[in-house]
């Protein structure tokens, strides 16, 4: 049995009891490695009429309701596009941002948190994510923001992927652990100092 194989198992068997483990990984705004856009796209923030435009392709799992609550709060998506088609997305939030199943992640003053990564499946293993990942430093800048963080899930191993080859390194982890109302969270102290947190309101 291979470790990937391995490993997804035990993330399975982890999360019927109602445990999830996350890699952090960290870097400085403007470290980003150097690559290639692959296809010729255009990567750049996607305003607000146009992503409600975009609601209509089930494909793309953008949702009204969820895009006009991200840009309330002051987050941002940059795009990947070739000519007009939506071929990716990446979301960047600045205070507070959603995980899963009513989790939220509180983003460390210094950073901006980057989360619901997405490529449409015709289009993976072309580097989408990572030459999104790369072009995001140009925009996300904000005072006092001097970093990007994330998390992936122990099993992604196309994410964690794409994560690395943007420049980002692992910083720690986390694990939460979640049955009902009840929650718990851990965070490594490399984490747990950047001031990255799980939480359930």
């Amino acid at each position: 049995m291979s470790r990937r194989v391995y490993g997804a198992l035990l993330h399975q068997v982890a999360k019927r009891g109602g445990l999830h483990v996350l890699r952090v990984f960290c870097r400085e705004l403007g470290s980003a490695a150097r690559r290639a856009t692959p296809r010729a796209l255009e990567l750049r923030p996607l305003a607000a009429a146009e992503l409600l435009s975009h609601c209509r392709d089930p494909e793309l799992d953008l949702r009204e309701a969820m895009i006009e609550e991200t840009l309330r709060r002051g987050d941002l998506c940059l795009g990947a596009l070739e000519g007009s088609a939506l071929l990716g997305y990446v979301w960047f939030a600045y205070e507070i941002a959603p995980h899963v199943d009513g989790i939220w992640v509180r983003v460390p003053p210094r950073a901006v948190y980057r989360f619901k990564s997405f490529v449409r499946p015709s289009f993976r293993g072309m580097g989408i994510a990572a030459a999104l990942y790369n072009a995001a430093d140009a925009v996300i800048g904000r005072p006092g923001r001097a970093a990007v963080v994330d998390c992936v899930a122990v099993q992604n191993a196309a994410s964690i992927a794409a994560t690395l080859k943007s420049g980002s390194r692992p910083l720690g982890a986390l694990a939460y652990w979640q049955a009902g109302r009840c929650f718990v969270a851990f965070h490594s102290p490399s984490v747990r100092g950047l001031g990255l947190r799980f939480y359930r309101p």
